[in-house]
């Protein structure tokens, strides 16, 4: 077996995405999926409709035209009642969340607990 190819001048370097024709149905599971990882990550249905309005998010902007506003609006609606937080009750039992939105997730948390970053500095 041999190594890998090695690069010639003539290689082209960069990516290079192209359009792919699609039914309808096919845009709807799209819809579907997009707004279910948002909803998981905590996004509320203002924030995650503002992402598929925006054009810089081209797969979910490609969705919304697609489908319609009242659509779309009901995909999030649908993925956000279902994926939304959900909390302890006092009780002790599950119940769903206050309806406020989770804080923002870090993307680099600190790893160490509070005490021993305090340790580690003094």
């Amino acid at each position: 077996m041999s190594g890998p190819k090695p690069a010639e001048p003539d290689d082209p370097m960069a990516l290079v995405g192209v359009p792919v024709p699609a039914e309808v149905e096919v845009w709807r599971e799209m819809a579907y999926v997009f707004a279910e990882e948002f909803a998981r990550l905590g996004y509320d249905e203002p924030r995650l409709l503002a992402l598929f309005r925006s054009p810089f998010y081209a797969g979910l902007h490609r969705a919304w035209r697609a489908l319609g506003e009242a659509e779309v609006g009901a995909i999030v609606a649908e993925c956000v009642h279902v994926w939304r937080p959900c909390s302890l009750s006092p009780s002790g039992g599950e119940g769903q969340g206050d309806g406020e939105a989770p804080p923002a997730l870090d993307p680099h948390p600190d790893p160490l607990p509070e005490r021993e970053r305090e340790q580690r500095r003094g």
